[in-house]
């Protein structure tokens, strides 16, 4: 198979699982973008991008999702953000959108670090990492962080951040999303399957700008996005 065919045999599979389990989730980012625009995925995108937005039962749900997963060979990564999930060339991200009542949006939340033992730490004394499945990077390296945490009693959360915060360097942003956006999704055909999308080309335009019907091989998520805080 070819990378096309490839990435539609993968987001098949995890369609079908995410479905079995009631996980509602969208088409989101570059994965839109070319559904919308080309009915398929951009040539020169490098993952599969889908969106959910959290509930209270939404992890629980999450974890039979990944070990199914797991069990056809993917590595998956959990934080509380998104989830990552590969095998191959295979990048499928699922980014958790949050709900702020006051300013009445989604957010999205964006980061990039630079990944050493601090960023583990990190993530998983800010309650970020949950777990990882499938590589040598597994369960333990949460309980084993957490046992070295506890032998530094003396320290306070707030003191062991900032030192950590200090000793990776992080970029972090939000992707704020009008409700309206996300409220009234629509089913959209793509790859011979109907998934739900947000509200286009609003937000394509809220993501892409005025110009997302012109191809952009050199966009970057972290850097041009125009709904990032």
């Amino acid at each position: 198979m070819n990378k096309e065919e490839r990435w539609e045999y993968a987001l098949n599979e995890v369609n079908t699982i995410l479905h079995d389990e009631g996980v509602n989730f969208f088409l989101d980012s570059g994965t839109l973008l070319g559904a919308v625009r080309a009915n398929k995925f951009l040539e020169w995108d490098n993952d599969i991008d889908l969106g959910v937005i959290f509930d209270e039962n939404l992890f629980s749900k999450l974890d039979k999702v990944v070990v199914k997963l797991q069990k056809l060979g993917y590595e998956i990564h959990f934080y509380k953000y998104a989830v990552y999930i590969l095998k191959g060339d295979i990048d499928v991200g699922i980014m958790i959108y949050n709900y702020d009542a006051e300013l009445d949006v989604y957010k999205g939340y964006l980061a990039t670090y630079e990944k050493n033992i601090a960023y583990f730490m990190l993530t998983v004394l800010r309650g970020e990492f949950i777990y990882t499945l499938g590589t040598r990077f597994n369960l333990r390296i949460k309980k084993n962080i957490q046992s070295v945490l506890k032998l530094m009693p003396f320290l306070s959360n707030k003191i062991i951040l900032n030192m950590l915060e200090k000793h990776t360097k992080l970029n972090e942003k939000y992707i704020t999303v009008p409700s309206s956006l996300f409220s009234k999704q629509s089913n959209y055909m793509f790859y011979n399957h109907s998934y739900y999308i947000p509200v286009v080309p609003e937000y394509l335009e809220l993501r892409y700008g005025k110009e997302w019907k012109e191809p952009q091989k050199k966009w970057s998520y972290i850097n041009d996005d125009k709904s990032l805080a």
